[in-house]
């Protein structure tokens, strides 16, 4: 009986349009229309010139942005200029900070990787999530189920009992794809004095832009992994993405250190879907 009604939630939770459902006034939006066949093909006529990804943060406190941007130099992408600023409260002197050059971890890049991730995300925007997109170990598990008893989660968990938890650990590689795409696309609820967000700008030759947006409204752990959904700005209709490859690519350029790294990992993937079971 126990998990026929674990069973009834997550069928409910799949039917109840949570994932495609209109945004509250305080939600960020995630919203589907008629599937859209090659959204980049127009920006794809022109080779790709420059890649800048831009971090950010704000508070109460005050905030801080964080940029680094790649320059095509032949067949390879080049580091040109990184830089963080520092604003608001947080600085001492009363006045902003900026720290120029701080180090990145790939300096530069191939510009065949990065042609051949977009054309692929051009025709597959809308693949569904799935766990063979990731290396997960028992030992990744067991964190998992270990960080579910922490009042972080007992906040909007209503099964934080050791069985419960346990359950969450054994099971939750054996839910579907088109589940834990639903479950990754539902956006982190604003429930903090403090937002992160992660833009990724793609210049062509022809000097169009191609725009990623992600947001995360939420300060605890496991509210939005690989910072998805992913917004692609469109003239016509913004377009909302599950396209991991490309968001573990920006990833490996990203500086450890850097603003909305922490969500890149596979903990902050489980703990999500953790939630979710366990609500």
């Amino acid at each position: 009986m126990k998990y026929l009604l674990w069973f009834v939630v997550l069928v409910s939770f799949m039917l109840g349009g949570s994932l495609w459902a209109q945004p509250t006034e305080n939600e960020n939006p995630v919203g589907v229309s008629e599937r859209v066949a090659g959204p980049f093909d127009d920006f794809l006529k022109y080779p790709v010139k420059s890649l800048l990804i831009k971090a950010s943060t704000s508070g109460c406190g005050g905030g801080a942005t964080q940029q680094i941007e790649y320059r095509r130099l032949g067949r390879k992408f080049v580091l040109k200029d990184s830089y963080e600023r520092i604003y608001g409260i947080t600085v001492y002197d009363g006045g902003d900070s900026v720290v120029k050059n701080w180090p990145t971890r790939h300096p530069t890049f191939s510009a065949d990787e990065l042609e051949t991730l977009l054309r692929d995300f051009n025709e597959h925007y809308d693949q569904a999530v799935s766990w063979n997109q990731f290396v997960i170990t028992d030992a990744d598990l067991d964190k998992m189920r270990d960080a579910l008893s922490d009042w972080d989660f007992a906040f909007d968990c209503s099964r934080c009992d050791p069985a419960s938890r346990q359950w969450a650990r054994d099971t939750i590689l054996q839910i579907s794809d088109s589940l834990l795409t639903s479950i990754l696309m539902v956006p982190s609820s604003p429930a903090c004095t403090s937002t992160s967000e992660l833009t990724i700008q793609l210049t062509n030759s022809h000097g169009e832009k191609l725009v990623f947006e992600c947001y995360d409204g939420d300060c605890r752990t496991g509210t939005a992994p690989y910072m998805m959904p992913i917004k692609i700005n469109q003239k016509t209709q913004d377009i909302y993405s599950s396209y991991v490859p490309f968001m573990q690519f920006i990833a490996t350029l990203m500086p450890k250190d850097m603003i909305t790294h922490e969500k890149f990992t596979t903990h902050e993937l489980l703990c999500k879907v953790a939630r979710q079971l366990l609500k």
